[in-house]
């Protein structure tokens, strides 16, 4: 576990500094280092490897189909913004940030885990299929729950982002709606006339 310097520890009851104030007090007094740093990387890693794989495979497999290419297109823009806006928000201390880094690793579990689906339903057809090792397909999806409850249970992000600060609005979850709920929608609608 991160060893932690006593002088960066967060306490509720010594900090009484209200809303931006408070935000460049974190940012000054706390550290991102050792598992939230690593975690950090790995979800910027994780954002780039997405999209070039979306540019790479599913440009010349969709484009045929309007609607599904642009429900992908939102959809892999959508998730590597808010990889990038919850690097930043870690960064500066934004109240939402450990929000939206839950809300990539949730997303990103949902997509594994219909690609895993897709992927056994077609083994019938698409024998090639076994190609794709069980590490492939199942590793993803055990590393996102990992980082969830690392995220849920680390002395770091505690300190980093004390409860008492933490807040999400409306506006984030309508933002995360968006960028998932619209895809689906398209990539459907596309997939039913397409």
């Amino acid at each position: 576990m991160d060893e932690l310097n006593v002088s960066n520890q967060v306490n509720e009851n010594e900090v009484m500094i209200e809303g931006d104030e408070y935000r460049k007090w974190l940012k000054k007094n706390t550290e991102i280092k050792g598992w939230l740093l690593l975690f950090l990387f790995v979800l910027a890693i994780g954002g780039i490897v997405t999209m070039t794989s979306f540019i790479k495979a599913n440009w010349e497999e969709t484009s045929e189909n309007l609607l599904l290419l642009f429900g992908d297109l939102i959809f892999n823009v959508g998730y590597l913004a808010i990889v990038a806006y919850t690097i930043y928000a870690f960064w500066v201390r934004k109240p939402n940030a450990l929000f939206y880094a839950r809300a990539c690793l949730i997303i990103s579990l949902i997509s594994n885990v219909i690609q895993v689906i897709i992927i056994l339903s077609l083994l019938k057809q698409n024998p090639w299929l076994m190609n794709v090792s069980g590490w492939e397909m199942l590793g993803p999806i055990i590393w996102g729950i990992v980082w969830l409850v690392f995220l849920s249970v680390s002395e770091r992000v505690k300190i980093v982002l004390p409860k008492n600060y933490r807040r999400v609005n409306a506006v984030d979850w309508v933002i995360v709606a968006i960028i998932t709920i619209v895809p689906i929608m398209l990539s459907f609608i596309g997939g039913i006339t397409g």
